[in-house]
């Protein structure tokens, strides 16, 4: 988006969201993550990041000018953002791959090729690896909710949602697999809607229609994390499925609309560097956090300990790794043009 027209806040929330994300992967118990209300907060980082995402994507097409599919879908427009969520994703497999060799946990075989593949497909190893292959997605879907919130404005948020509760009902019907599900990003559709729509500076909204998302969100997560309640079709991921999502759609609304003045350049900064920490909380909560956990006894010192150690360690590979990314764009594009 032009530097003039950016929305700061945008980076503080990512910031924000970020530290949310090294948090909730620390070792809670079920009770203390209920304790802590984390279903209302923690809980909803990643659905965060989705709303962010559909509202900077729709920015960086009307920037770049991209009016039809053909446009969206050329490999100038493509091959970039596939090359900024790989190339540190690959550091950070490629990290995880050599620890776990030297550790015994990986067999030097004939079937490692076959291993690394599939691992690498699937995200790699640690919490959150479902990211990487949902953005990758997200690069391909997202024209198509582009185009439909651009041709039926609000009216295309309900039919994105409609095609939302269609997936889960599909996947319900068809009993899918959970691991397959997880790497899907039809889960997170309508949040891209929302985040796309946003983006608009001419938008109408149906506040009864927020109040009532609002409302019914909060009673989702309350009946489902806190009375036991079992839902017949969210299956997989009830805590953030697009129902219980539903109350954070109208707080984010009001936060990327009404705070975009606010700044806070350290917040801004983590924001910056958001996936570059997210891929670093994962290697290190895959590997490192258990070491780190024999040493330091006292839960409140480790759990700063690991927020400040993702974060120092993220924002170190943020600065080696973007040069890195920005020159094989570079080269990527002169190649394919």
């Amino acid at each position: 988006m032009p530097k003039s027209n950016r929305n700061h806040f945008i980076d503080l929330l990512k910031g924000i969201c970020i530290i949310f994300v090294i948090v909730t992967h620390f070792n809670w118990t079920d009770d203390e993550k209920l304790q802590y209300y984390f279903p209302y907060w923690l809980n909803m980082a990643v659905p965060i990041f989705m709303i962010i995402s559909g509202y900077v994507y729709a920015f960086s097409y009307r920037k770049n000018k991209i009016e039809c599919f053909s446009d969206a879908y050329l490999p100038g427009n493509v091959v970039p953002k596939l090359i900024r969520y790989t190339i540190p994703y690959a550091i950070a497999f490629v990290i995880e791959i050599v620890y776990m060799i030297q550790k015994g946990k990986l067999l030097i075989d004939e079937e490692l090729p076959l291993t690394l593949v599939k691992s690498f497909i699937v995200g790699g190893f640690g919490p959150g690896t479902y990211y990487y292959p949902m953005m990758i997605q997200f690069v391909f879907v997202y024209p198509i909710v582009y185009f439909i919130i651009k041709k039926y404005e609000f009216k295309g948020v309900l039919l994105v949602g409609l095609i939302n509760a269609l997936y889960e009902l599909v996947q319900c019907a068809y009993n899918m697999n959970y691991g397959c599900y997880r790497l899907l990003i039809f889960r997170y559709l309508l949040l891209i809607a929302v985040g796309c729509y946003i983006s608009y500076e001419k938008i109408k909204w149906n506040i009864p229609l927020l109040i009532a998302s609002f409302v019914i969100g909060i009673l989702f997560i309350l009946n489902y994390s806190y009375r036991e309640y079992e839902p017949r079709v969210l299956t997989h991921w009830t805590k953030t499925s697009f129902v219980a999502c539903l109350y954070i759609i109208p707080i984010a609304i009001i936060m990327i609309r009404k705070f975009s003045n606010i700044r806070f350049l350290p917040l801004e900064f983590l924001g910056k560097a958001s996936y570059n920490i997210f891929l670093t909380q994962m290697v290190w909560y895959r590997f490192g956090f258990r070491r780190m956990k024999a040493e330091v006894t006292d839960r409140l010192w480790l759990l700063v300990a690991d927020v400040v150690l993702c974060i120092i360690v993220g924002i170190i590979f943020y600065y080696v790794e973007a040069p890195v990314t920005r020159f094989v764009s570079r080269k990527t594009l002169r190649f394919i043009e």
